[in-house]
């Protein structure tokens, strides 16, 4: 039984498992062979069940169930790798069939799982799952690397692209530490060398409203208990208004609708200088052309392209905007 036992290759592919039964009406005379095939037996995918039938002395049976103690084989000079036997005497049970089906089969599942664990091997099943489970993380694992590999590669090739535009700027008259920490700083909307050195001749006057964030912050103010907020263009408004926004112009009594806000926003653009004396460029480009006036502090600063991403604080006070209008030139 032990040699057919040993032929059934048992793995996680080919799972079998073999029970011998073994019906005895007298007592074993070879206990010492009997052992050490046990012995030999209990680390193979093999249970064996002793039914003793009749009055015979069935106490050696006892010694080979080894439920007290391990069979040992002096044979192999090793102990029994686990519990394989399990011995029944029929004449106690023979009035139950349940009680000695119970019995017989008692220690079946406790040893056909001692095997399976002992050899690593995992129900089908289950041992599908745990494969899905492997080629799942290996699989995130590659793609976390490629994902870090990616960045890598991204942030080599725009590292390059920073450095060959700071030695540009380094060019046209710059300091490298200068330059490298401007755009830490406040960073460049543009590939354009000559906006870099601008704004670091200039940097009261340079906005980035790719960097700052300035929509955010706006929005955030605007929920602050306290704030004013009006509609400019609603004539039907005839709230009045004499506390000036926070570090901005006071605004005047109005009585005459919410154009008046308009009337008096154009009249204020009237009264602004610019830092330059005349200057015309669009304070966050500076490069084209001035277009638009902010309502309420009256500041034309801003070309029209640029209004439409800096709509929410003005790029000279820094005060709320409430409405950006295009203006013309006479």
């Amino acid at each position: 039984m032990n040699n057919m036992a040993e032929g059934l290759e048992v793995n996680q592919q080919n799972q079998k498992y073999m029970i011998l039964l073994i019906l005895t009406d007298g007592i074993i005379n070879d206990m010492e062979k009997t052992i050490d095939q046990i012995v030999r037996g209990s680390a193979l995918p093999l249970s064996i069940i002793i039914v003793g039938v009749g009055d015979a002395d069935f106490s050696s049976m006892d010694v080979l169930d080894a439920d007290d103690e391990p069979l040992y084989s002096r044979k192999f000079k090793k102990y029994m790798a686990s519990d394989i036997v399990q011995f029944v005497p029929f004449s106690e049970f023979k009035n139950d069939a349940r009680l000695l089906a119970k019995e017989t089969l008692e220690e079946v599942p406790r040893q056909f799982l001692s095997f399976m664990e002992r050899n690593n091997i995992l129900p089908n099943n289950a041992a599908n799952e745990v494969a899905k489970d492997k080629i799942k993380k290996s699989l995130s694992l590659r793609s976390r690397q490629n994902e870090m590999d990616q960045k890598k590669e991204a942030d080599e090739y725009f590292g390059k692209l920073r450095e060959q535009f700071i030695q540009r700027v380094v060019a046209m008259g710059c300091g490298h530490a200068e330059a490298k920490q401007f755009i830490e700083e406040r960073g460049v909307p543009e590939n354009d060398p000559a906006l870099l050195v601008s704004g670091v001749n200039a940097k009261h006057r340079f906005r980035n409203p790719l960097f700052e964030k300035q929509i955010e912050r706006s929005r955030a103010a605007n929920s602050m208990p306290g704030d004013l907020s009006y509609d400019y263009f609603n004539p039907g408004n005839n709230a009045q208004f004499s506390e000036a926004p926070q570090g901005g112009r006071p605004l005047a009594p109005l009585n005459n609708g919410g154009m008046a806000h308009i009337n008096q926003a154009q009249h204020q653009a009237s009264m602004v200088q610019n830092d330059d004396d005349g200057a015309s460029a669009c304070a966050v480009c500076l490069n084209k052309k001035i277009q638009t006036v902010c309502i309420p502090c009256g500041h034309r600063c801003l070309c029209l392209d640029c209004s439409k991403v800096v709509n929410t604080e003005c790029p000279i006070c820094r005060n709320k905007i409430q409405q950006i209008m295009q203006t013309f030139d006479a």
